[in-house]
């Protein structure tokens, strides 16, 4: 949904259209499977595990991230399922700002995970210094504000526009760069650079030398581990390089 809106609205009394459907389907589920496994996620943590781990708080604050996001999914589905925006110019930069600080959340709390690993791989003895709660709340509270400080070209680069359809007008909550090719290339070239080239570029870095230890060193099950890794790598690549390339289209087009 950060990405320009690419619905086709017609009258308010036609069917809804393939793409709108297929929006609405991707939500639901995300909705439905996403928000209560993420609580269970929250609850096991806080209410299951009596000692928890830095690996444990970190997947705690990427549930409660994802969480928070999904609570907006019910206005993008009436977004959807009526062809227009109904909820005000403020609900529009709010819901989307939100959206991208939990992109960002998410992906440098994995950036996280891979630093953690790659000292427990290759630096043992400084992991377990530095593993404590204290430098790890550090941290979490170092991401979350980097997040929101990351999102906040978002507002400015979203608005409700009421457009006529059909003789019919509808507001529309979409991109909107104030007619100006510099303001979208420099959305989405930052969007790109600190949401994808930077993260991935640490998360590739941290594991390659987490393989490479692995393979030097006599693990017995340094094969499976290995694969593991690339499934993390690649799991990345795939869901998050469609958003990317979307934006690097919006740039070029």
């Amino acid at each position: 949904m950060n990405n320009t809106t690419t619905i086709l609205f017609q009258q308010p009394s036609s069917p809804i259209n393939i793409s709108a459907r297929i929006g609405i389907a991707i939500l639901t589920l995300a909705f439905v499977l996403g928000f209560p496994g993420n609580i269970f996620v929250i609850w096991s943590v806080l209410c299951r595990v009596k000692k928890r781990s830095v690996t444990c708080l970190l997947v705690l604050n990427l549930a409660a991230a994802d969480a928070f996001v999904l609570l907006s999914a019910p206005l993008f589905l009436r977004y959807l399922a009526e062809r227009a925006w109904e909820f005000g110019s403020a609900a529009c930069k709010l819901v989307h700002y939100l959206s991208n600080v939990n992109m960002y959340v998410s992906i440098y709390l994995i950036c996280l995970m891979s630093m953690d690993r790659w000292l427990a791989v290759t630096r043992p003895f400084v992991s377990q210094r530095m593993r404590t709660k204290r430098s790890l709340l550090f941290l979490l509270l170092a991401v979350w504000m980097l997040a929101f400080i990351l999102s906040l070209p978002m507002p400015f680069y979203r608005s409700n526009i009421k457009i006529m359809k059909n003789n019919v007008s509808v507001q529309l909550c979409m991109p909107y760069h104030w007619g100006s090719v510099g303001h979208r290339v420099f959305q989405y070239l930052f969007e790109t650079t600190f949401g994808c080239l930077v993260p991935f570029s640490l998360i590739s870095t941290c594991y390659s030398s987490v393989i490479c230890r692995l393979q030097s060193a006599k693990f017995q099950r340094r094969g499976q581990s290995s694969r593991l890794i690339l499934l993390i790598i690649a799991a990345f690549a795939i869901f998050w390089l469609p958003y990317h390339i979307v934006n690097i289209i919006e740039v070029i087009a």
